[in-house]
């Protein structure tokens, strides 16, 4: 029988907390150093399923599995880190469909990922949130990197669909939640630089997306100031134009899938 999303959500928060231990002990035998919520719903049976129960109850698990990642946060902090790793929190910053995978194949950025006592895959458009994992880092003597990558919304929501019809992929974010934290990134990087600018422990780096497969380019703080209105928030028709868009291009196997995808990425956009 399917369960309904606020069904699935109440499960996985159950398994969050009666089970916790020896889900910690897979998701870091599978993730190791990577903390991401998006990789802690594959932790619960209802969303790892398939793509639809993927695209269906995405929203649904995400507190827990929010909730599940600042745990273990705070419990890896104040644990031993690794001689072959540097007592380094790496936060990654962007919106759904940034691009913040060429980060790994940044020279400037790779080896640091690679490194890095924890690496945290978000989109960091929480400032409280943010604020208050920087801190806990700060307060257990780590060092802290932020790195942002910027992409044109057009360009992330295109991605966000492309990532949603992959076989590999299936997590479709809808739009306007997509744009709500591409926005919310930008923000909680300016908001954090002026809080946390003149600490000798934390640095920020900006990155502009190029193309797949390629180094992400550096970008200058001159430069994500002058970044346009129009692309810190969606028009309504703009929206529809690249659902449009995408369906339209979507290989003819693929036409009912792509029709149901745009249901889902148009959700609450009216």
């Amino acid at each position: 029988m399917d369960l309904t999303p606020e069904e699935a959500g109440k499960r996985a928060w159950l398994l969050v907390q009666q089970h916790y231990s020896p889900l910690r002990e897979r998701y870091l035998s599978e993730n190791e150093t990577i903390l991401d919520s998006d990789r802690a719903k594959e932790l619960f049976p209802e969303y790892a399923a398939d793509l639809v129960s993927r695209r269906r109850y995405a929203s649904a698990v995400y507190p827990p599995a929010a909730a599940f990642i600042d745990r273990l946060y705070g419990e890896l902090l104040r644990e031993p880190v690794s001689p072959s790793r540097h007592k380094l929190v790496v936060f990654m910053a962007g919106g759904p469909g940034s691009g913040k995978s060429a980060l790994v194949t940044t020279p400037a950025t790779g080896d640091v990922l690679q490194t890095a006592a924890l690496v945290l895959d978000g989109t960091f458009s929480d400032a409280v949130r943010a604020r208050r994992q920087i801190k806990s880092a700060l307060s257990a003597e780590f060092r802290v990197q932020v790195l942002l990558i910027f992409r044109p919304l057009r360009d992330c929501l295109r991605g966000v669909w492309e990532r949603a019809l992959s076989p590999e992929g299936g997590r479709a974010t809808p739009f306007r939640i997509v744009v709500d934290k591409h926005r919310g990134a930008l923000a909680t990087v300016r908001e954090l630089r002026k809080e946390f600018e003149n600490h000798p422990g934390v640095n920020f780096h900006l990155y502009r997306f190029a193309k797949l497969g390629q180094p992400a380019l550096p970008m200058t703080w001159a430069e994500l100031d002058g970044i346009p209105i129009s692309d810190l928030a969606m028009d309504r028709s703009l929206a529809y134009q690249i659902l449009d868009e995408c369906e339209q291009s979507s290989a003819p196997g693929l036409r009912l899938e792509a029709q149901s995808l745009r249901s889902i990425l148009a959700e609450g956009m009216g």
